[in-house]
């Protein structure tokens, strides 16, 4: 286990609203570095960045277009140097996001994988021999000179990557026009591996700059056809093989100080199985959403709304779930890792939102004394 995530307190900086230290109406680096003694006062002794790194920003900087170099709206990389610097001297710890589930379709692995000939790319993002198989909903066709498609991570703007899949897919339909699943690889292809090195040299990059661990996007969706909420091993056999494989190299090289915060929503299987160190609650966790979200226009959908908060105005809501979820993770995450119940996320309602000053003080002395690790 970190030792440090026992009594860290995070707070997760959105660079572009954050602070903007040069006026131009964007936040940056220097904007954080100048606020870290507020910060500090706040009692917060670890951060998360959102991404910094050169991108197109279609998706608000999760469509990457260079891993190891600083977007220009946020400064220079002497700036992040700076600030990591800052922190250090300030006791803060850095975490940063780590977007590895896909990139943008700008990045130069990209724009060389979508060429027809075969190259050095073909292999780093998942595309099918033609347009006519099933995953045509996942699929975009007919904008490159490679035939099929390429698999998209939510928009069209962001191919995913190539880890495989956790099993291969038979066709048993014999429509004509299907071609079969033969561009589907085995998460343990050997031509996988290169990506898997790639990936690595990436966080040994920033990890030689000084950054205290990783906060990974979409952490449960590298391995495609996996159930990651599932209890049983099978379903997620490809993450945890994989996992084990990322996390261990960098613990095994960089020692076991190094934190891996996953984006995965189902601490189980992210802390108790593949070898993350704090997982997420999310909006896809009801008893979560009971504790804090489930008033209309509280939550990311309205599906997740289903009523009342245990920390809601009205007092109608319920705690019961929450706690018995919370103990039956306590028991299973016991020596390796924890679990958090944020108050928020760039993917969240602000937790205000239909709370008075005196409720949201109740919810920072539940969440500043729960036994988790609080990201606020």
């Amino acid at each position: 286990m970190v030792s440090w995530l026992k009594d860290a307190i995070f707070y997760q900086v959105y660079p572009t609203s954050f602070y903007d230290s040069n006026g131009d109406g964007v936040g940056d680096l220097n904007g954080i570095a100048l606020k870290l003694d507020y910060l500090k006062d706040l009692g917060v002794n670890a951060i998360w960045i959102n991404p910094f790194y050169k991108s197109p920003f279609m998706d608000g900087g999760y469509d990457v277009e260079d891993y190891c170099s600083i977007d220009p709206r946020f400064g220079s990389m002497a700036d992040f140097d700076n600030l990591v610097l800052k922190c250090k001297e300030q006791g803060i710890k850095v975490v940063i996001d780590l977007v590895i589930g896909h990139t943008s379709t700008e990045h130069k692995w990209f724009k060389e994988s979508a060429k027809d000939e075969r190259n050095k790319y073909s292999d780093y993002y998942i595309w099918t021999e033609n347009i006519f198989t099933k995953y045509k909903d996942k699929t975009i066709h007919g904008l490159y000179s490679r035939n099929g498609g390429y698999y998209v991570n939510y928009y069209a703007c962001q191919p995913a990557l190539n880890y495989g899949f956790n099993k291969l897919e038979t066709d048993e339909s014999n429509d004509c026009y299907s071609t079969g699943y033969g561009w589907q690889m085995h998460y343990t292809d050997e031509r996988l591996k290169p990506l898997r090195e790639e990936i690595l040299d990436i966080m040994r990059f920033w990890l030689d700059k000084g950054v205290d661990g990783f906060r990974v996007d979409m952490a449960n969706s590298l391995v495609k056809g996996c159930n990651y909420d599932s209890d049983k091993d099978e379903d997620i056999e490809g993450l945890i093989w994989l996992w084990d494989i990322l996390i261990g190299t960098i613990k095994k090289e960089y020692g076991k100080e190094i934190a891996f915060i996953a984006e995965w929503v189902y601490p189980a299987n992210a802390v108790g199985k593949c070898g993350f160190d704090v997982d997420f609650f999310a909006h896809d966790i009801e008893c979560y959403n009971e504790l804090l979200r489930n008033e209309k226009n509280t939550n990311l959908l309205p599906t997740f709304e289903k009523g009342y908060s245990f920390f809601g105005l009205d007092g109608k809501g319920k705690i019961e779930n929450f706690v018995n979820y919370a103990l039956k993770l306590n028991g299973l995450l016991k020596g390796k890792g924890y679990y958090s119940v944020p108050t928020g996320s760039h993917d969240q309602v602000r937790l205000s939102e239909k709370k008075d000053e005196d409720l949201m003080k109740c919810v920072f002395a539940f969440i500043l004394t729960w036994s988790h690790v609080p990201f606020i």
